[in-house]
């Protein structure tokens, strides 16, 4: 008798899991914040978009070198990335060790 009330509890929390990963997920992508950056990034694709094929279309620049730069300023915004992440030392601590 006992394993079926377990059985029932365990059903329903896995039906709940299952829900609030639903819920997550829908919470996430409706936030304000992400459909900010989800335009921000739609904004910006069509902007490269135009540059890429003005590029190549008019001024024939190599297909590798477009590639070489936008390598290039994915690791220049994930530097930045971290950069932010990076918190200021609390007033309590020195920054230097003053006993050496």
């Amino acid at each position: 008798m006992s394993m079926s009330i377990q059985g029932t509890d365990q059903e329903a929390w896995e039906d709940s899991l299952v829900k609030s990963r639903g819920a997550r997920l829908a919470d996430l992508l409706f936030l304000e914040e992400g459909l900010k950056m989800l335009s921000w990034f739609l904004i910006g694709g069509v902007f490269v978009t135009l540059v890429v094929v003005r590029l190549l279309g008019r001024y024939h620049v190599p297909v590798e070198l477009l590639l070489l730069f936008s390598v290039g300023q994915g690791c220049f915004l994930v530097g930045i990335y971290y950069l932010t992440q990076i918190s200021a030392p609390s007033n309590d601590r020195p920054i230097f060790d003053s006993s050496e």
